[in-house]
């Protein structure tokens, strides 16, 4: 089939395809063959009946049968073939009259895709980060703390265990809001090196899937006048952030050869059912549904993980920016990332559980053999680039 190139904006890519009489001649050969097995025409045989007669009795069904495996071939050769970039996207594709074709011509059909866009990655192993900062608890911190926690309890236990213990977990929490600030400052720092156009297909589906998130939550500021286009605009910048920041993590995930395994996408799957939520199996029968919502998913742990391991990596060749207890928390994966903090607050809870009036912190199950801190847990998950 003959391959042209036609209309290019940004990173989309009109492609005409053309193929020739006999490779017309060839598909239309393979739909009458297809609808030939199952037609019925009296007087022969399933798969036995002439050329003519299926056409005469099974006209629609082979121009259907025509078009399907002149789509298929047709989409074979963009893939093939398809002007540099990976294609992301099919937008539109613009197939000929079927019906009303006539024989010993060629057919054209025109196909619009979105690419990936292609950038030169800056310089990701020298990042600058913010320094450390000394972290401190104070007394008010702790009050306000167990004034929630102890809410309604009538055996407290003792109390300088309790107070130790929230003491720990603030600091825990700090500690980890550092990081995840400093982690920012990584992807702030790769957005602001490299500019590229995004693919509109993209930012679109990106809006929408921010829209309906928001939606799931109840969190939209919807009032009786708003209608679902003007909403979907006001999501259009953070959905670009958000798709730069993917686009620029898939780009070094690939240079990098790093991928996710099934470990670190059962967690991440679990912490983002936590943070809408509702039950894991439930999130996970959807997705089942939507390959489109899975996709993403899976985009976004890859950005996970790979956020993580610049940040590690910059770290540890950043010695005036690190601390004693920078070292714990920077993840080499995704699971480490969710599940360091709540180990900790785990070990402390299971040795002074029982001087603590036998409190407990309510743990569960993340469904990959993982117990993770209910009440005291305050989804270490959360990350830029989600």
């Amino acid at each position: 089939m003959k391959i042209e190139i036609g209309k290019t904006e940004g990173v989309r890519r009109e492609i005409k395809v053309t193929a020739s009489v006999p490779e017309v001649a060839a598909i239309r050969k393979g739909a009458l063959d297809a609808v030939r097995k199952y037609i019925k025409v009296p007087g022969f045989r399933p798969g036995k009946a002439p050329d003519a007669l299926v056409l005469q009795r099974g006209k629609r069904e082979v121009s259907k049968e025509f078009a399907m495996k002149l789509r298929s071939q047709v989409m074979h050769h963009v893939e093939m073939f398809h002007g540099g970039g990976d294609i992301v996207a099919l937008v539109e594709l613009i197939m000929p009259d079927i019906q009303n074709m006539v024989d010993g011509d060629d057919v054209t059909v025109v196909v619009r895709v979105d690419i990936s866009p292609e950038f030169e990655l800056p310089d990701y192993n020298h990042i600058p980060l913010p320094a450390h900062v000394e972290l401190e608890v104070s007394d008010e911190e702790i009050d306000e703390k167990l004034r929630v926690k102890l809410l309604g309890e009538k055996n407290l236990g003792d109390m300088k265990v309790l107070r130790e213990q929230a003491r720990y977990e603030i600091y825990l929490q700090k500690e980890f809001e550092q990081h995840e600030k400093r982690k920012e400052s990584v992807v702030d720092f790769l957005c602001s090196s490299v500019n590229f156009p995004l693919p509109a297909s993209l930012l679109e589906r990106e809006a929408v899937d921010l829209f309906m998130e928001d939606a799931e939550r109840g969190n939209l500021p919807i009032s009786d006048g708003d209608d679902r286009n003007r909403l979907l605009l006001s999501y259009m910048e953070s959905a670009g952030y958000k798709l730069k920041v993917d686009l620029i993590m898939e780009a070094i995930a690939k240079k990098e050869s790093i991928g996710i395994t099934k470990e670190e996408m059962a967690a991440y799957l679990f912490a983002e059912s936590y943070s809408r939520g509702i039950p894991a199996e439930v999130l996970l029968r959807t997705l089942k549904n939507d390959t489109r919502k899975l996709t993403r998913i899976r985009r976004k742990c890859l950005s996970h993980k790979v956020i993580a391991t610049l940040y590690e990596r910059n770290l540890s060749r950043s010695p005036a920016n690190v601390s004693s207890e920078d070292k714990p928390f920077p993840a080499r994966n995704v699971v480490d990332s969710m599940l360091v903090r709540k180990q900790e607050l785990r070990r402390l809870n299971s040795a002074d559980g029982n001087s603590a009036g036998g409190q407990q912190s309510g743990n569960i199950e993340d469904g990959s053999g993982h117990s993770c801190a209910g009440p005291l847990d305050t989804n270490p998950t959360a990350s830029v680039g989600d």
